[in-house]
């Protein structure tokens, strides 16, 4: 077995198990178990957690959709997310290897941070639609909730 982190035991030369696992990776293997389990988990949010721990990021791209944050409620899954794991927040520009839609996003992190926090998520959620390139908005069918809030679905 090549892994090295997770719940990963095997037998050493001795016939007796052996993990690799530092303190550090099981306290942060419990944080994130605990997270997924019980936490407000999104596809957004999972998407983070694919990138930050170096797991192959290709599941979370299937279908051509792009896992990002498409409004309020789904940038506070992140946001929560990255509370948990605040050293994951200096590395979000690792997101635009996800795409166009996430490198715009992590690099306006900061300013959608603060409409999060001060709980202005009509303009979070505009500034969201803005950072989504104009070409990307062709390949989705767009449905009209009123109050001149839109939801984007892909096209099947």
């Amino acid at each position: 077995m090549n892994m090295k982190s997770g719940f990963w035991k095997e037998k050493n030369k001795q016939g007796k198990d052996e993990t690799w696992q530092t303190e550090r990776e099981r306290e942060m293997d419990k944080k994130l178990l605990k997270w997924f389990c019980i936490g407000d988990v999104g596809t957004s949010s999972r998407a983070i957690v694919f990138v930050m721990c170096g797991l192959s990021h290709v599941d979370i791209l299937k279908d051509d959709w792009s896992p990002y944050p498409h409004d309020s409620s789904d940038f506070g899954r992140c946001y929560k997310l990255l509370k948990v794991f605040p050293e994951w927040k200096k590395r979000i520009t690792e997101m635009e290897c996800l795409g166009e839609i996430w490198r715009r996003i992590a690099l306006a992190w900061e300013e959608l941070e603060k409409l999060y926090k001060q709980e202005k998520h009509e303009e979070l959620y505009a500034r969201l639609q803005q950072l989504q390139p104009d070409e990307l908005e062709t390949n989705c069918n767009k449905v009209s909730l009123g109050n001149g809030v839109t939801i984007s679905t892909p096209k099947p």
